[in-house]
């Protein structure tokens, strides 16, 4: 099926859902608030095209500043999906 519409920017392709465009893989996180709000609906729950990988990259010091280790633990909670277990 040939895409109506297609963007590198994930913003860009939450706006188009929003407009009616049709379907979008989307994260949670992004999208929880306009399904919440019923702009947008959950289709296929559950189901997953891909797993994706985040790493964050920063050189190892004994004296890791404060920001970066924030940062970091920012993103593990903000990213970590819904239901799946801590490593």
């Amino acid at each position: 099926m040939p895409a109506v519409f297609s963007s590198d920017s994930v913003l860009a392709v939450l706006e188009a859902t929003r407009a009616g465009l049709g379907l979008a893989e989307l994260p949670a996180y992004l999208a929880a608030p306009d399904v919440a709000a019923g702009r947008l609906r959950e289709v296929l729950a559950g189901w997953l095209s891909v797993r994706r990988q985040v790493v964050a990259v920063y050189l190892p010091s004994r004296f890791l500043p404060a920001r970066v280790r924030a940062f970091v633990d920012h993103l593990v909670g903000a990213l970590r999906a819904p239901g799946r277990a801590r490593r």
